[in-house]
Formats: structure tokens, sequence, C-alpha cells
């Protein structure tokens, strides 16, 4: 069981005047998670031991913010506890340092970090995926590069834990679980880096805590709550809202953003007549919300949607029925649709045929940043829609985007060493 304790709730960010401080940095692993243009999230995972408080001082100034909510997230057998902020009233285009402070006062660890420009009509983002903590090295210069692109976001689509490991187990119960996203938060280097980046989440199947894992899950709702504790996304009014499952719907940069819950609600493969990828309850939520604007839409999976050229899994082969629905409703959203997805553990864009939206478009499809991947993979499967990809190549994407119809996207594959591995501009328009 997760018990929640709740250390600070103030009802407004409160100002007070600080010396400079002594640092000694034990460099915590810190996420900074969803963030607009006056406020954001971040998660600190530490010994359950310290007791931590958090505040942001903006750079050059004295006086320092304390969260407006904050909250320690512990489990009964760990030793290891996550402490949470929310920072509200902050100045766009200002610099912060994140202080953590020991029980005594003193700064033990700092940050810098800065909130977001939702308005501005231009964004760069990084969208990445299967995340094995085992590829140790490999990871320790895939993160460091991957930042030197200076994205404003990230997208961290899927298997971002494979908490189903070390030691391998079939269904990874909460103390595993909480376990494995604790090795993985303290091992990972994107969690101890000096300047931090706005984060959403997203999971897939060994997020949840068992390969090719669906509804039937037995820890779905104990999975669910381990995975909000690590990736901080509250719901922020006219910027984030939270969808059924884990899936959540983010407004930014001229752009309806929607992150899709292909777990929680997925019905199992022997389950024929009533197969469902999403779940009616959040077929439901998507209906209503994707004309709620004209803005151009990005929907991102932890799996392929049109991945009906290969045997694992996707929308497109698994429930079929059902993603001839997910068409009919793309057909009816009156802007320009993109795909985003992951688990392939390779990088390719697919190009989608106008039969099957009205116009044509791509699913980009980035995996993974360090996870075992197979060189051989798209000669036994080729994909006959390929506009461009490759297997064998451990990868992410840097996307550089400009919202409007035409949605256009430069799209950069980036393999290690920050050698490009592709790029192509590519445009969506909705006639």
């Amino acid at each position: 069981m997760i018990y929640l304790f709740f250390t600070l709730l103030v009802s407004s960010a409160a100002v007070f005047s600080q010396a400079a401080p002594s640092v000694e940095y034990s460099n915590y692993a810190v996420l900074q998670g969803a963030t607009n243009s006056e406020s954001t999230q971040v998660a600190v995972l530490h010994p359950k031991t310290e007791a931590l408080t958090l505040r942001l001082v903006p750079v050059g100034e004295k006086e320092g913010i304390t969260p407006t909510e904050s909250n320690e997230v512990k489990h009964e057998h760990s030793n290891w506890t996550v402490s949470r902020g929310t920072f509200g009233g902050l100045a766009l285009g200002k610099s912060y340092q994140l202080q953590i402070l020991n029980k005594a006062g003193k700064v033990v660890d700092t940050r810098k970090l800065q909130t977001l420009d939702l308005s501005s009509r231009k964004i760069r983002v990084a969208v990445v995926s299967c995340m094995d903590d085992s590829f140790e090295e490999l990871q320790r210069k895939m993160w460091p590069q991957l930042l030197e692109f200076k994205p404003e976001l990230i997208f961290f689509i899927g298997d971002n834990v494979y908490a189903d490991k070390n030691p391998v187990v079939k269904l990874a119960d909460p103390k595993h679980l909480w376990k494995r996203y604790v090795e993985t938060r303290n091992r990972l280097s994107i969690f101890h880096q000096e300047t931090l980046v706005p984060s959403l989440a997203l999971w897939d199947d060994h997020d949840m805590g068992a390969n090719d894992s669906d509804r039937t899950y037995p820890h779905l709702k104990e999975s669910k709550e381990i995975f909000e504790t690590f990736f901080p996304q509250e719901e922020i009014p006219g910027a984030l809202e939270s969808g059924p499952g884990v899936a959540s719907h983010f407004i930014g940069f001229g752009i309806d953003w929607y992150l899709l819950d292909g777990r929680t609600f997925r019905s199992p493969e022997s389950d024929k007549e009533n197969q469902t990828h999403w779940g009616e309850v959040q077929e439901k939520w998507l209906t209503e919300k994707v004309n709620s604007s004209k803005e151009a839409k990005i929907l991102i999976s932890g799996d392929q949607f049109f991945g009906g050229y290969h045997p694992f899994e996707s929308f497109e082969r698994q429930h079929p029925k059902r993603f001839e629905w997910f068409k009919s409703l793309v057909r009816q959203i009156k802007a320009p649709v993109l795909l985003v997805s992951g688990d392939r553990h390779l990088t390719e864009i697919i190009k989608v045929d106008k039969l099957h939206f009205g116009y044509p478009t791509f699913e980009l499809t980035s995996s993974g940043i360090h996870a075992k991947v197979f060189p051989e993979s798209l000669k036994k499967d080729p994909n006959p829609h390929q506009l461009v990809g490759k297997a064998g190549v451990y990868n992410y994407m840097i996307l550089d985007i400009e919202p409007g119809n035409p949605l256009v996207v430069e799209v950069q594959a980036v393999g290690e060493d920050k050698k490009s591995i592709y790029r192509r501009k590519i445009s969506v328009h909705r006639p």
C-alpha cells in the first residue's frame, strides 16, 4: 500500500528572505513534470530517513517561493520516498533554482528550471520510449546528448520503467513495482542533470508491470498510483486535463496533445467478441474532446497505431474492429492529425494513406533510447507503408513543430553520439 503524507499545503506561494546557501550536492533523482507559464510540478526521490522540503529561488534574487501544494509518498516495504511540490505564481522567461533542503534547513541539492510559454507557435520536443535501466553505459551517453538539442518539453511515451525485470517476473506486485521505479529513477542520468526539462508521461505494458499487459492485470490500481507518484502531472486548468486511466489532454503551442492509455482498458487477445484497445470510457472521452478546438491534434500511444505489418502489439493488428472505429473518428476531426508511438524497438515514419482518414498523414515511431534492439526487424517484417526507418539502432526523436493547417514537423531520429539516423520535414493538411 502507498501512504501519502502531506507535509505542506498553502493557499498561495509564500515568499521569504534567505541568505545565499552553502550547498552539499547529493544529487537526488529529480523530475520536472507538468508545467505552464506560471506553475510547475516536481518530484524528488530520496531516502525515507531524510525529511526534505522544496523551494524555488529566482536566479539573482534572495527571496524564495514555497510550494502551493506539497506531499510525500512512501511505500511500506521501501526505504525510498518521493517528495512532490507544485509551485505557482512563477514568471515566464525567468530562471529559477530548485533548492532541496534537509531537516536542518540546509540546501543539499539544487537544479535549474523554467516555465513554458504555451502560447508560442513553435516548439521543439523530444520523444522517448523503452528506457531499460540495465543499459547503464549507453544511457549515460544518450540523455546528456539528447539535452544538447535543448528540447522545451520531453514526452516519455511508454516502457519508461521495466517494472517486470530485475528479476524478471510474470506479474510485478506493488512491492516489486515500487522497487523498480526507484531503481530506474536513481540510475538514469536524465534525473540527475543540472537543468530540468518539463516532461509529460504515458505508460505501456512494462510500466504497468507485466509484458503484454491488459485490463486483467491484477494490480492496476496500485500500479497507476505509483506511476502518477513518479510522474507528477496533476491537472492545470486550461493546459492539462486528466483522462481515463493514465490518459491526458495537454493544450499548448497551438496543438491539442492526447496521451492515450492503451493498457488500462485493453481487452485480452482471447476476447474476440468484445475487443477494445482504449475501452469504452476512453473512447467516449476522446470523442467528446477532439473537436472542442480547431487546433491541430497529435495523438500519442505507447504501442503503434498502424502496426498491421508485424505480428507484435498494435491497435491495427490486435483490435481491428475498434481500429475501424478509430479511423472513422479521425475522419470527423476538423483539424490535421499526426500520430506518435513507441514500443517497437526501432524508428520509422509510416505514411498513412488518405483512404484511412480522408487525407494523408504520418505515424512517427520512436523506440528505444536504451533497450534491446533487433537489427533484422524490418527485414523480417518489412513495412510497405514506411517513408523511412531503421532497425537495430538506439534512438530518440527531436521534433520541431509549427502548428496550423498544415501542421509542419521537422523530424529527426537521433542515435548514439548524436548521429542523425534520418531527417525529414513532413506536412499534414486537413482539407
